[in-house]
């Protein structure tokens, strides 16, 4: 079903990051994945471009006439509002992380680019270089891999690695403030917020996911927590206020008073989470997108399940983004979708043939989207108006009218069919039955058995001697 393209309201709750301002993975270092002003669907590709060789890149990172993303050997800087390339740096190929602008004036000067290089414990590290000059302004080696983003939180770098450590590192100087241990590897995104550092890791061997709060500035333990139920796939932290939310590998999305670590909410979704996912809040919902393509809202007060959208497709490295009058996401066979935030119908999608669709970053009136493919690149829409909106109840909903309709048309087909088969029984007449006795069957007299009564002795068998 569509409808022309019209006005939408906003989504529940005002969205509180300028979608001028996207500075790091799911727009700031609480991971809220709010958006405002960003375009509203119907969509269309208004540019595309991949950086040279290999096409796979990253999430962009934006600030004002600057997105910033990484690709497998480069981290690179473009305009976003042509996707013109403007300069590319060299970094050791590892994981496509979004990297993240330091400081308030982002471009201007003194807003360090950070981002993560390597793919393995010899090789992996967290650099910094300054997006006017590309000077590369310092490097911190890890002890090993980092799937996450790095977070900017204040004037502190924060990274998680697979070897079960958090890294609070000065954004200045590139100097080890502090490292803790994890009880699991991190494999996403720290989030900071009010002070604290929030981390989920899990452990490869028994699936056991936990959940830890940090004093940001001394690394020192305020909470944890693990369910008791073990699986694999964990999102990383978003912090709404005062509360933390976090999509767990028993398929449950929980709701945490984020100083004391207290459960407000819990409530089971189909899937587990993308480690490099995050969850996304306003005041009054939170959104959650899982690893099987399951799109979930939330009352972010009591937890409540308003709706839910199945999509067709695995999620390995997207998170929702909201905006006016749509929930973003994108999935691994090349979907991005808008679904409405009132009722949770779709309302647009398209698909690239270019590969896992990863982080979708607003920059002004565009929203841009990275993919993973080889041919991946950056593709950048803008609001169609002259497009028409789906109105699609999710494949998980039982629509009854729709249901009734084909119920009561295969019940006439049936009668049809019936009908069609008495009159041609009619026509052909039926059986004629007669009375009186049955006919006689001829049945042929039994043979008689040797040991039976009336059967002859049978003769000794012979032996061969003779009397």
């Amino acid at each position: 079903m569509v409808s022309a393209a019209l006005s939408v309201s906003p989504a529940a709750g005002s969205p509180a990051t300028s979608a001028g301002d996207w500075p790091m993975t799911s727009g700031g270092p609480e991971h809220t994945g709010e958006a405002e002003g960003a375009p509203a669907p119907p969509l269309k590709q208004v540019w595309r471009r991949a950086p040279g060789g290999d096409g796979r890149v990253s999430g962009a990172a934006v600030v004002a006439g600057l997105a910033v993303a990484t690709g497998q050997k480069t981290i690179f800087g473009f305009d976003p509002s042509s996707g013109q390339i403007l300069w590319s740096v060299p970094r050791t190929a590892g994981p496509l992380t979004v990297p993240a602008f330091g400081g308030s004036e982002g471009a201007g000067g003194n807003g360090p680019v950070v981002f993560t290089e390597g793919d393995r414990a010899g090789n992996s590290a967290v650099g910094a270089l300054d997006p006017a000059t590309r000077r590369r302004l310092w490097t911190f080696r890890l002890d090993d891999l980092v799937r996450g983003s790095p977070t900017v939180g204040g004037n502190t770098v924060f990274v998680g690695s697979r070897n079960r450590s958090l890294y609070a590192i000065d954004l200045a100087t590139g100097k080890l403030r502090w490292k803790v241990g994890t009880r699991g590897a991190v494999l996403g995104s720290p989030t900071v917020s009010a002070g604290l550092v929030f981390v989920a890791s899990e452990e490869a061997r028994t699936g056991r996911a936990r959940l830890a709060a940090l004093d940001a500035g001394t690394g020192r333990s305020r909470w944890t927590y693990s369910p008791a139920h073990v699986g694999f796939g964990l999102s990383s932290v978003t912090v709404q206020g005062d509360r933390a939310y976090a999509g767990f590998n028993d398929h449950v999305v929980r709701a945490f008073e984020a100083a004391t670590g207290r459960v407000i909410w819990s409530n089971p979704v189909r899937g587990a989470f993308s480690p490099v996912s995050t969850l996304a809040a306003t005041t009054d919902s939170v959104y959650a997108l899982d690893d099987i393509g399951g799109v979930y809202r939330f009352d972010a007060t009591s937890g409540k399940h308003v709706w839910d959208y199945q999509l067709p497709s695995f999620v390995t490295s997207a998170s929702p983004l909201i905006t006016s009058g749509a929930v973003y996401v994108g999935l691994d066979d090349g979907t991005v979708a808008a679904i409405d935030p009132a009722n949770g119908h779709l309302r647009w999608r398209t698909r690239l043939s270019v590969g896992a669709i990863g982080a979708i970053a607003p920059a002004g009136d565009l929203l841009l989207v990275p993919a993973s493919g080889p041919r991946g690149g950056m593709t950048a829409f803008a609001h169609d108006p002259s497009a028409l909106l789906l109105d699609e109840t999710s494949p998980t909903v039982l629509d009854l009218g729709a249901a009734l309709a084909n119920f009561g048309g295969a019940f006439i087909v049936m009668m049809l069919l019936l009908l069609g088969v008495f009159r041609f029984l009619g026509r052909t007449g039926s059986p004629t039955w007669t009375s009186g006795p049955l006919p006689e069957v001829g049945l042929e007299e039994p043979e008689e058995v040797a040991g039976q009564p009336g059967s002859a002795e049978p003769e000794p068998p012979s032996t061969g001697l003779r009397g």
